[in-house]
């Protein structure tokens, strides 16, 4: 556990370097002397377009490490690999270069965190001959959810930061900064494998004896996973992506159906600022229950909170998506949208879970790709459609699938909750 405290740690800290750099970045295109306000958004938009592709591809190459070297060890190197990329910036290189080092840094480290709790949580059969702990879903789910919380924060305060340390400094000093902080990241990465290299062979955490769900431990699963089991778990993730991908797009178009032109841009930002405030707290408090739920030994199938956040994002496109002009009604959906994205991550915590041992970060990278895709697919949309009522339809549309997916996600909890379960071994005993 100390191990994956310092993984939380390392991706706090990386997510402050990276969230930090993109304000600093268009910053210096604006100052740039051949750009206009004009030209440095669209040649920000390229370089975020080109950062989300590298980082997407680069979280596969990301699982073939983990796979080969183990979690803790790819971690250090993406964050490595990240804070080399700074340099290069700071030292007066290629912004294309340095931006396109980050994110595959950046891409390498995503999912190894993930990757290191579903190894430590629901390890590969041949690593333990006990069966998994059936409260394994509320661990993932807590460590997920509060993973998220610290990326919400950093996404609040780093651009505040880059922008002071542009403003008052420079390029090279702000970029230095963001070095010196990825490099912090790799060192707790570092940390994490001491700790992994001193830890006791074969002790693993809330042994599945001591957290049943209602009744005693069920009987011990066969050291090799059964084929049933595993084609059972990938259509569980299957269906549960399916929900995600639409969570995204109605996320996107939400955002983009209301006539907040004439707004000022301070209340935006204000708006926006809030909704982080919101995500990281909701945050905070959903993996603060999940850790009770399993220090209290309760019956919770986290996936009920997945399906009810994602009813909740579908009311709030909604609401957002019918306000047009109104400033109210908007404010009042995207801080309801912004509360339920604290639920988000649960669902990555179950596709961690649906592939036993490292194996699970090729599930994971294929997760997080699909939030890249999906969400640009539903920016990309919304923004193609110059009609305000054209918009609006989508959002509509969009709003009630969230909704009806998210309420069959609640009423079907336990039989989606049970496709994770192997055949007749850790299936929680029922009274």
């Amino acid at each position: 556990m100390v191990a994956l405290a310092l993984l939380a740690a390392a991706s706090i800290a990386e997510r402050f370097a990276y969230m930090g750099s993109r304000t600093t970045l268009f910053s210096v295109l604006l100052q740039s002397p051949d750009q206009c306000s004009t030209g440095a958004a669209a040649a920000m938009t390229k370089l975020t377009v080109l950062a989300g592709l590298t980082t997407m591809v680069a979280s596969f190459v990301g699982a073939a490490l983990v796979l080969g070297v183990g979690p803790r060890v790819t971690a250090g190197v993406g964050a490595a690999l990240a804070a080399l990329g700074y340099v290069v910036v700071a030292a007066g290189g290629p912004l294309l270069l340095g931006s396109t080092v980050v994110a595959t840094g950046a891409g390498i480290f995503r999912v190894c965190p993930y990757a290191a709790a579903a190894e430590l949580f629901s390890p590969a059969p041949s690593d333990r001959a006990d069966p998994p702990s059936p409260a394994r879903f509320a661990m993932m789910s807590a460590f997920a959810v509060l993973i998220y919380a610290g990326a919400s924060a950093s996404a609040g305060v780093a651009p505040v930061v880059g922008g002071a340390l542009f403003t008052y400094g420079d390029k090279a000093g702000a970029y230095g900064a963001y070095a010196a902080v990825a490099a912090l990241a790799a060192l707790l990465a570092s940390g994490a494998v001491l700790v992994e290299r001193l830890a006791v062979p074969g002790a693993r955490p809330l042994e599945p004896s001591a957290l049943p769900y209602r009744a005693p431990a069920a009987v011990p699963r066969p050291a090799s996973p059964s084929v049933e089991h595993a084609q059972s778990s990938l259509a569980g993730v299957t269906l549960l992506a399916s929900a995600f991908a639409l969570w995204q797009v109605a996320a996107r178009a939400g955002a983009t159906t209301t006539g907040l032109g004439a707004a000022p841009m301070d209340v935006i930002r204000r708006l926006h600022t809030l909704g982080t405030i919101a995500t990281t707290l909701a945050a905070l408090c959903l993996g603060g229950l999940l850790v009770v739920a399993v220090l209290a030994r309760w019956t919770l199938r986290p996936v009920a909170i997945f399906g009810g956040g994602l009813a909740v994002t579908g009311l709030a496109v909604l609401v957002k998506s019918a306000s047009e002009t109104s400033l109210a009604a908007f404010a009042v959906g995207e801080l309801t949208a912004s509360v339920a994205d604290a639920s988000l991550s649960i669902g990555v915590a179950y596709a961690a879970l649906g592939v036993p041992g490292r194996r699970s970060a090729f599930v994971i990278a294929g997760w997080l790709a699909l939030a890249y895709l999906a969400s640009s697919v539903g920016g990309a949309v919304a923004n193609a459609l110059d009609a305000y009522s054209f918009r609006a339809a989508l959002g509509v549309g969009a709003g009630l699938g969230c909704i009806a997916a998210g309420g069959a996600t609640v009423v079907l909890r336990r039989r989606l909750h049970a496709l994770w379960h192997a055949p007749a071994t850790d299936r929680p005993a029922t009274p």
